[in-house]
């Protein structure tokens, strides 16, 4: 099957094009790595397929409109920022 039969039956089939699927998944997997783990923005960026910290940190903000360091300080100590430090 050819790349370009391959993306029609993708799009098809799925609603959105391969490359936007991939990214939503590598985006998925990133949340859980930020809230499971305390490894560092670049090790969760590489384990995910990102190229690097920074396109990892627009793709992210673009979908989520916070910084993985925001969504990370958010969801792991709640949304009460009058919580003590």
């Amino acid at each position: 099957m050819s790349s370009c039969h391959f993306s029609v039956v993708f799009r098809q089939t799925m609603g959105i094009p391969f490359a936007a699927y991939a990214r939503r998944f590598r985006l998925a997997r990133s949340t859980s790595m930020l809230l499971e783990t305390d490894q560092s923005l670049e090790a969760i960026a590489a384990a995910c397929g990102f190229a690097s910290a920074s396109h990892f940190h627009r793709a992210f903000f673009r979908v989520y409109r916070q910084s993985p360091t925001e969504f990370r300080r958010h969801r792991t100590l709640g949304d009460d920022e009058s919580r003590p430090c």
